[in-house]
């Protein structure tokens, strides 16, 4: 498979927002342009000189939708792993930076009131529309940004090179925005594993990315791919929801930066 995207006059931020945005609404190409911008976002922009980067990530992503059997109400789950081991210029031998990671966005609303955020907010959920009218979504990263130390080990890990099979146990922080503004916080605790259900895939990506009058850069992306089902628990709020992947996969990327 071959994609070529180019990308030009933006930031890793606003790809980040345009990729999640992707993410919630495709299925299989989702994934791919997910683990793009993994690559993207977690190398350092390259000046237009000869200086290059080498990046590699490992790891797998999932999507989940249930509903509550007494109150029809919907909770969508997206997970996002991965270990990210880094270069600082191509060719360097050194031991490479690594960092494990996870992003975690959960929906939870009523259908019947627009359905996915489009109807009226619950007053609970700083909507301030009915209380017949349930809307929260909630989000979360480990470690957050610039950290130096990520998931443990024993947390977060996938089989390579064959990505037979994946694992994640974890306990996070989802934060949501409350009825006054404030900013309201919520432990969520993760126990998914991941097993392959496809053949691996090649996939292969070029892109630019230019930003006047800062950077122009470019990037070649090789990954190899596999489709998988992913299940599990996540609790929060004294709630534990049963997880079956209406997507998944995993993953082994990696990227050369000029």
């Amino acid at each position: 498979m071959v994609l070529a995207t180019p990308i030009h006059d933006t930031t890793p931020k606003m790809l980040e927002r345009k990729m999640r945005a992707m993410n919630q609404s495709m299925r299989r190409i989702p994934f791919l342009l997910l683990a793009l911008i993994a690559l993207v976002v977690a190398a350092k922009p390259a000046g237009a000189s000869t200086d290059r980067f080498q990046f590699r990530t490992e790891g797998a992503t999932a999507q989940f939708s249930s509903t509550d059997p007494l109150t029809g109400y919907i909770t969508d789950v997206t997970v996002y792993a991965a270990d990210d081991q880094g270069y600082r210029a191509y060719g360097d031998t050194g031991q490479p930076e690594r960092i494990s990671k996870v992003d975690v966005i959960v929906t939870q609303y009523d259908p019947n009131c627009g359905g996915d955020g489009g109807g009226k907010l619950d007053a609970q959920a700083g909507g301030g529309g009915g209380s017949d009218c349930f809307y929260h979504s909630m989000s979360g990263t480990f470690p957050g940004k610039d950290a130096v130390e990520g998931l443990p080990e024993d947390a977060f890990g996938v089989i390579t090179p064959s990505l037979d099979s994946a694992w994640l146990n974890w306990t996070l922080t989802l934060v949501e925005w409350g009825p006054d503004g404030d900013l309201i916080e919520h432990s969520a605790t993760l126990s998914l594993a991941w097993t392959a259900t496809g053949p691996r895939y090649a996939v292969r990506d070029n892109w630019l990315a230019h930003v006047p009058p800062y950077f122009v850069s470019s990037g070649h992306i090789n990954a190899q791919v596999r489709e998988a089902e992913a299940v599990g628990t996540i609790s929060f709020r004294g709630e534990t929801h049963e997880l079956t992947s209406t997507s998944a996969h995993l993953f082994d990327a990696q990227e050369i930066r000029t």
